[in-house]
């Protein structure tokens, strides 16, 4: 059981750090063009401090110029993880009954 539980782990981190990668790859553009100095992730603390991030940012930092762009930070957001899901019944509310 402790080997099969080693394994869970190498094959989430191994995840986390895939996704993390590509979402750096799918953000250099943007963080070029806009010259963006953060990033901010929502989503489970879980998922997304650590391998994640780490993985998103060091992706950032060689697909982008590092004189103009080795101060981007990637980070967790403080608002919570259902900041979208707020964000969209807000516009829902908004878009149907007027109120803002």
């Amino acid at each position: 059981r402790p080997a099969m539980s080693r394994h869970l782990r190498i094959l989430r981190t191994a995840g986390l750090v895939a996704a993390g990668t590509r979402l750096g790859i799918a953000l250099a553009p943007v963080v070029g063009a806009l010259d963006l100095s953060e990033v901010v992730l929502t989503g489970p603390r879980h998922l997304i401090d650590g391998d994640l991030a780490e993985a998103a940012l060091r992706t950032l930092r060689l697909r982008t110029l590092p004189q103009f762009h080795d101060h981007v930070e990637v980070r967790q957001s403080s608002l919570g993880a259902d900041i979208v899901l707020r964000g969209a019944a807000a516009g829902v509310v908004s878009a149907r009954l007027g109120v803002s």
